[in-house]
């Protein structure tokens, strides 16, 4: 493979717990595009090509288009040829690998520990044991503990720049002792990320005895955090590790020097980059991702950026019994809470499983509201600054807002995954919601850092799926009374007005490629995110499948109690969005 030469195609591979998808980036017109994708099933077999998942996909890619990547013998056509066949650069973003088990060692709960849980969270791993200041009284227990527990990744952070050094310090030497009480093939790899005053000590005492990465202080005052080092440190450990662990992994990387990272990381990477684009406006951005294995949220606000990847079936701060009534509250059919419970076992033992009903339908759109819902939480929870009060809905003013996942891009109907986004996230004042239906978000911000403009590109051309424009209307009105007036100029077409009536759901339909200017005039008491209550105004929309969609149910949204109603209500709003 050429890496001297200019990129003139890119072949991305997303492989994921389920699905590995890959997408074909040429040059068309001057600019990148995407091209051409395809997807298979996700195998970690033995060879090259990381199982037959890669592989087949590589295949279904080349069979549904006129690119050619693949040699008749499987192998990949490199570097890129003149005809128009082959590649120059091969970038993968994994999600599907195993969370490693790791430990945080710090000094306060609300400090360091916190700090520490926040970096973990933000990529796959999977916290086995939190140790502070308390557990250094009794070193030789402590020592057992971590001998015992065997962690793939140790976090160890605390103490401000300049800060306190002495417990700090006791956890380098009980990490050296631990690591010479191991056999080497478990040892485990160490990320300090503490007070930078300690990095000569921490290199001095733990590098000849462990796999140690040294990065800048998470938390270097106490009003700040900054996880990006972390996080890229973090992002090559766990590359490194899946690529012993996953047979097939190190040799597709080595063999093809692709450009590698996790599918959470990447995320993050393009969020802060959209974000930035954004800085002028003041809008944040968001990216979900409901995966087969994890639900990831990325978040941005002008110099603020927060990521989430969120186990499936682990975790989470509800209990069990909270989320099956949470679950069973949004299905839009009628079913039980054991019917509901029955459902959501049996998909955590297959979550590949696809719904083939509208029962079932109706329960996994319910628990891809509650995924949302829940990460969002616990995403607020890690970063006091991301506005998602549970009690509210998401605040502030993030556009776009980009989802993915099968539940979202295999829906029946782009009715019913924008209502599902809609449900799930509760966003206030305007925004825009597109799907990544190729899942190329994380493979964009990948491949960003080695060539800038293509991700630039591909955000710009039709790889994205717009679905709509979205405009929450809340009022203090009573249900039935009218709390906005908008009128619609659209090119080509009759204007028109139209009143919202409070705790209602209304559809305008906007053709894509068309744009359209809405005047919005909400009543004294309504707030549609232009500055306060009562205060309107104009607005451009390009069209979507769904238009322009005015959600004035309020915040938060609110069910009936008994259960026919209910059913009746969710299914009237499917309606209304041709779901």
């Amino acid at each position: 493979m050429d890496d001297q030469g200019a990129l003139r195609a890119l072949l991305g591979l997303d492989i994921g717990g389920i699905n590995t998808r890959s997408s074909y980036f040429g040059i068309q017109g001057g600019k990148f595009k995407l091209q051409a994708s395809g997807i298979a099933s996700t195998s970690f077999g033995q060879g090259f090509q990381l199982g037959s998942g890669a592989g087949a996909s590589m295949y279904d890619l080349q069979r549904r288009s006129d690119v050619h990547i693949l040699k008749p013998n499987g192998e990949l056509i490199w570097p890129y040829l003149d005809t128009g066949l082959g590649l120059d650069r091969i970038a993968v973003t994994i999600s599907g690998g195993p969370r490693l088990r790791t430990v945080i060692l710090g000094l306060t709960e609300k400090g360091s520990l916190q700090a520490g849980r926040t970096l973990a969270g933000s990529l796959p791993l999977t916290v086995i044991g939190v140790f502070g200041i308390t557990d250094l009284l009794d070193q030789p227990a402590i020592i057992d503990t971590l001998s015992s527990l065997q962690p793939e990744l140790i976090i160890l952070t605390g103490g401000e720049n300049g800060g306190a050094e002495k417990p700090i310090k006791e956890w380098i030497d009980i990490l050296k002792l631990v690591c010479q009480l191991v056999p080497d093939e478990i040892k485990p790899n160490i990320l300090f990320t503490g007070n930078a005053l300690l990095e000569s000590y921490v290199k001095r005492y733990l590098e000849p005895a462990a796999n140690l990465v040294v990065v800048p202080n998470i938390q270097p005052d106490r009003e700040e955090m900054d996880l990006v080092p972390g996080q890229a440190a973090l992002d090559n450990i766990i590359i490194n590790r899946w690529g012993e662990k996953i047979p097939g992994f190190k040799e597709l990387i080595s063999r093809t020097k692709a450009i590698t990272g996790t599918s959470s990381f990447s995320m993050g990477r393009m969020v802060r980059y959209l974000t930035s684009v954004n800085e002028k406006t003041k809008k944040g951005v968001l990216a979900c991702d409901l995966g087969g294995c994890s639900t990831t949220v990325a978040a941005g606000l002008p110099g603020e950026t927060a990521v989430l990847n969120q186990p499936l079936w682990e975790g989470l701060s509800e209990s069990p019994d909270e989320m099956i009534k949470y679950v069973h509250r949004w299905t839009a059919a009628d079913v039980t809470e054991e019917d509901v419970r029955t459902f959501l076992f049996n998909h955590s033992l297959t979550p590949q499983f696809v719904p083939e009903d509208e029962t079932s339908l109706a329960i996994s759109q319910a628990y891809g509201r509650y995924r949302l819902h829940q990460a969002n939480k616990q995403l607020s929870m890690n970063y006091p600054w991301f506005p998602y009060k549970p009690e509210k809905g998401l605040l502030g003013h993030f556009e776009p807002i980009i989802a993915s996942g099968a539940i979202l891009t295999r829906s029946p109907s782009a009715g019913q995954s924008i209502l599902l986004l809609i449900d799930g996230l509760q966003p206030w004042g305007v925004t825009t919601i597109v799907l990544d239906s190729h899942h190329i978000l994380p493979l964009s911000g990948l491949v960003g850092s080695y060539e800038p403009i293509l991700p630039t590109h591909v955000l710009a051309s039709d790889a994205f799926h717009s679905l709509g424009t979205v405009v929450t209307a809340v009022s203090s009105a009573p249900d039935e009374v009218p709390v906005l007036n908008v009128s619609v100029k659209a090119e080509n077409a009759k204007d028109y007005d139209v009143e919202i009536l409070q705790g209602t759901l209304k559809r305008l339909i906007i053709p894509a490629g068309i744009t359209a200017e809405l005047t919005l005039r909400p009543t004294r008491e309504t707030d549609i995110g232009f500055g306060g209550p009562g205060k309107g105004g104009r607005l451009k929309v390009p069209g979507g499948s769904m238009g322009v969609i005015i959600d004035a149910r309020g915040r938060p949204l609110q069910l009936p109690s008994e259960d026919n109603e209910r059913i009746e209500l969710l299914e009237r709003w499917q309606l209304v969005l041709g779901g």
